[in-house]
């Protein structure tokens, strides 16, 4: 089995105990609340894609709630580290990256468990060697080192 097999199995394994949630967003909201809401609900973890994920600058991830955002963790995970892109041709890694460090007055992750921080930061950590010349190519090298960053704190406060 390959390195990456074993990641992904673990992100899944970590996160089990988060059931699929009615919704994925405060979909009463507002009308980008409720697209987003409805582009998550349309998929699973099986059938989520880059696509789905959307753009740097229309996407769902910043509206997901704790639970919509933990339950397709193992998914989003999946599709960075394995190079998926969104119908830009963006990496998802690139979209991905700005949620994954949090800035204080809002993190949606601060509950996660030492296993979950674990999984999550072998992710980045191996996204940062497999895909070393595209994050360079993106510019993206300081969102992923902050993601590690917050990542091995978190780890360390589970």
């Amino acid at each position: 089995m390959e390195e990456h097999q074993d990641i992904i199995s673990d992100l899944y394994q970590a996160f089990a105990c988060y059931e699929r949630p009615e919704h994925f967003t405060d979909y009463k909201h507002c009308e980008e609340c409720n697209e987003h809401d409805e582009t998550m609900r349309s998929a699973n973890l099986q059938t989520l894609t880059g696509y789905d994920i959307g753009t740097g600058g229309w996407n769902p991830l910043c509206f997901l709630t704790v639970e919509g955002f933990a339950h397709y963790m193992p998914r989003i995970m999946e599709l960075a580290i394995t190079g998926a892109k969104n119908k830009h041709d963006e990496s998802v890694l690139s979209v991905l990256l700005f949620h994954l460090a949090p800035s204080d007055d809002y993190d949606r992750f601060s509950s996660y468990s030492i296993v979950q921080c674990e999984a999550v930061l072998a992710a980045l950590k191996y996204a940062f060697t497999k895909h070393r010349n595209e994050i360079v190519e993106e510019f993206i090298q300081d969102d992923i080192e902050a993601a590690i960053s917050y990542w091995e704190q978190q780890k360390g406060n589970g």
